[in-house]
């Protein structure tokens, strides 16, 4: 079947580098070789963070962050946000309305869920392989010891 892999740098603090360039994308079959589902210049969304264990300042500033292809979100498009869990009764919830990180801060200690979703002008989603991602098993405790070797971040990031 069809696998693409999407590498994109980053900054120390994990924050992806937006714009021409900073990507690579290659598409391939293993197998038998059919039609490609996969179109760059169509709207996909590639999930960048957060994942794994957050501690100290990267879980008191959790950074919620992704990478485009097909789109700048310049014609009205949006990612929508949802993070769930750590004993929150109400999703914490919103919409990126630029290709743009955002830092969720003072959520307790605890797993989480987050969701991005990538929708048009509309709330429609779009259609494709890489539009809508749900990341479980995020944990943060930021009372913890900050790992500075496992993206710790240097300075706090802010949106």
């Amino acid at each position: 079947g069809e696998h693409t892999l999407v590498a994109f740098a980053s900054r120390a603090t994990h924050e992806s580098v937006k714009g021409a360039g900073a990507q690579a994308l290659v598409t391939f079959w293993v197998g038998k070789k059919g039609k490609a589902a996969f179109d760059p210049k169509k709207p996909h969304l590639v999930y960048s963070r957060p994942k794994g264990e957050n501690k100290g300042a990267m879980a008191q500033e959790l950074l919620l962050d992704f990478y485009l292809f097909g789109t700048k979100l310049d014609k009205g498009e949006k990612v929508k946000y949802s993070i769930t869990g750590g004993g929150m009764t109400t999703p914490l919830a919103g919409e990126f309305t630029t290709w743009a990180p955002k830092v969720a801060k003072h959520l307790p200690k605890g797993d989480y869920e987050v969701t991005l979703e990538l929708v048009d002008k509309d709330g429609k989603p779009f259609e494709g392989p890489l539009t809508k991602t749900t990341r479980k098993g995020i944990k943060l405790d930021p009372e913890g010891a900050a790992d500075m070797g496992h993206g710790g971040h240097a300075a706090p990031v802010t949106k």
